[in-house]
């Protein structure tokens, strides 16, 4: 990548500082609907349930066409992330008003994830403008989803409309857009059409077997049959098994696209969406734990990760992974309530090695195509463990305590430092 430099030259310091603010903002503002609000459904034959039930696919789709269309034409990054948090903002308000009635709230809820899919892509793109926005972005996009439901909580005590995140991101993409002003930076390598395809096929298969599911399980998450318990069983570890098939699918399609240094994020994706959906439900604004406590931890880790990530010689990614999961797992087994500590685990955790991850695509010839591998496998995956995930988070009352969503990051770990090893060896893009 060489850049078209102009003759002043570039404010580093304050193209940073803003790159990390607006990617805070597309944290703080689409994490729940991305990553948190498709575990969330039950799906029935209405148009919000079936509107969630799109809503990665559109949002994982939304990142393949930019990146295809970046590919042959110069597209100024935050001004897309600019535009999509725009074109959202107005979804948010009609999503808003219409919640009473579910005819249009699904269709609303698609556009706010196009969009989402747009700012993301952007600050994928945006990544390719050097070391200090590859941290900048790496730290702000980390922290914003781990702080969103403080923040979405604080817009509420305010009484602010609900678009106010989403504008607020628009402006602040225009103002770096203005700052970085056009440095052509390019990857090398970018994502074909073959990556579209995939992705809407693995869209597919998590949409059908949550559709499947839904035919099996009644509201309570029981199953119809007499032999409730093992049916239920059987049925979680399927759709595990299902997020493992897209994870490989992604995976696959990311060896053949750099080699397994690109395959690397779509695993570490697999392995941190069910500890991160918590994260992006918002567990953090239900709970006592104070902000500094809170924003103080998720920035501590995710500024170690990101700079960890400087020096490769090393999968710090699997420390945080594992760490995710850990805290998951104390979630799920624990006899009374939540202890913040136990979520503190996992958001640290998933924090540190989402940074990581982050940071170290940007250093790959197909860096912004291996963020967007790996959010999108992050995204479906969460979506096909989100049963599993809400059992472990006791959300269903009904529910026996589940360890099913903790394997994946366990899974990952193994697959990760094997990943690392055969890129170490030659095998990689670096």
């Amino acid at each position: 990548m060489t850049p078209d430099t102009g003759s002043r030259p570039r404010p580093d310091l304050l193209a940073g500082a803003l790159a990390a603010l607006t990617a805070f903002g597309v944290g703080a503002t689409f994490a729940n609907i991305l990553f948190g609000l498709p575990a969330l459904t039950r799906v029935r034959q209405q148009a919000p349930e079936l509107g969630v039930l799109l809503i990665p696919t559109a949002a994982c789709l939304a990142m393949m066409v930019i990146l295809l269309v970046a590919q042959r034409f110069f597209i100024p990054w935050y001004l897309v992330s600019a535009a999509g948090a725009f074109a959202s903002a107005w979804a948010f308000g009609f999503v808003d008003e219409s919640l009473g009635g579910p005819d249009m709230t699904g269709a609303w809820l698609v556009l706010i994830a196009i969009g989402g899919g747009a700012t993301l892509a952007g600050l994928a793109l945006a990544t390719a403008g050097g070391t200090g926005q590859r941290l900048a972005i790496g730290i702000g996009l980390t922290t914003g989803f781990a702080l969103n439901g403080k923040v979405a909580q604080m817009v509420t005590t305010r009484d602010w409309p609900p678009y106010v995140l989403a504008l607020a991101t628009c402006g602040l993409a225009v103002v770096a857009a203005i700052v970085v002003r056009r440095s052509r930076f390019r990857f090398d390598g970018g994502l074909g059409v073959g990556a579209a395809v995939v992705t809407a096929v693995a869209g597919a298969v998590v949409m059908a077997a949550l559709l499947v599911r839904s035919t099996l399980v009644d509201d309570y998450g029981l199953v119809r049959a007499v032999a409730a318990i093992p049916d239920d069983q059987k049925i979680k570890y399927s759709l595990v098994a299902v997020a493992a098939l897209v994870t490989v699918l992604l995976a696959g399609y990311a060896v053949r696209l750099g080699g397994p240094s690109v395959a690397y994020l779509p695993v570490l994706g697999f392995g941190l969406a069910a500890p991160m959906t918590p994260v992006a439900l918002g567990f953090s604004s239900v709970a006592d734990t104070a902000w500094p406590v809170v924003a103080g931890a998720i920035v501590l880790a995710a500024v170690l990760g990101a700079f960890a990530m400087l020096s490769y010689q090393l999968p710090w990614e699997v420390v945080g992974v594992l760490a995710a999961g850990g805290g998951l797992l104390q979630i799920s087994t624990s006899t009374g309530a939540t202890v913040h500590s136990e979520y503190l685990l996992t958001v640290c955790g998933g924090s540190f090695a989402l940074a990581a991850g982050l940071v170290r695509a940007a250093g790959l010839r197909a860096g912004a195509a291996a963020a967007v591998l790996g959010l999108t496998t992050m995204m479906l995956a969460a979506q096909a463990l989100g049963p599993a995930t809400m059992d472990a988070l006791k959300l269903n009352l009904l529910a026996s305590s589940s360890q099913h969503a903790v394997l994946p990051s366990a899974i990952s770990a193994v697959v990760l430092v094997v990943l690392f090893a055969l890129s170490r060896a030659g095998r990689g893009t670096r």
